[in-house]
């Protein structure tokens, strides 16, 4: 197995991927750089190993602010995933999440809210409107609404995500209880204007 074996460019985003999670930024680019050099020769510029790299590469950027350095990794791991797994696949729904969570950290609004919809859309009809994922887009879209102060919009979008997630992880789950505590702050912002 070589040093530029697919199995060592999968190793290595492995640990770039954990210490993403653990917030250890350090060592993230160099992995990914490797992991992507290896995964670009060995299975091809266009290959879904090749998008989970740049999505990690991408969020190592957007975690320490350097959003101009993180959207064209985001957009270009969305590509992949339409075209190896399809538009309208959770993979590609995951894809279009992130990159809109990118605009909207930029204020950049309008580019943020189809890709969130569509996120959305995915996920109910691929996974069902239950499924941690479809309330997670759900509450990301509200959180878009949001930062918008587009108060009437949110409101139904939290109220759906807090009565699945009570039914689905009960109300004392962490999830639930972020869910309402969002929606007590939406329904406040309601009753000041």
């Amino acid at each position: 197995m070589g040093s530029h074996h697919p199995k060592v460019g999968g190793a290595l985003n492995n640990l770039a991927q954990l210490y993403l999670e653990q917030g250890i930024y350090d060592a993230v680019e160099a992995l990914c750089n490797r992991a992507l050099d290896i995964y670009q020769r060995t299975l091809g510029p266009d290959h879904p190993e090749t998008g989970r790299v740049l999505h990690n590469l991408a969020r190592l950027y957007y975690d320490q602010g350097q959003y101009t350095q993180a959207e064209p990794l985001y957009q270009q791991a969305l590509t992949i995933s339409e075209q190896a797994f399809g538009p309208h696949h959770p993979n590609t729904a995951a894809a279009a999440n992130t990159l809109a969570l990118l605009y909207k950290a930029q204020g950049q609004y309008v580019q943020a809210e189809p890709l969130l919809q569509r996120a959305l859309t995915i996920n109910e009809k691929s996974l069902g409107p239950n499924h941690p994922n479809s309330v997670r887009a759900l509450t990301n879209l509200a959180g878009l609404y949001k930062a918008q102060e587009q108060y009437v919009q949110a409101e139904p979008l939290l109220q759906r995500a807090l009565a699945i997630s009570e039914q689905v992880l009960g109300p004392d789950h962490p999830n639930t209880v972020s869910i309402a505590e969002s929606y007590i702050d939406l329904r406040q912002k309601m009753n000041h204007e």
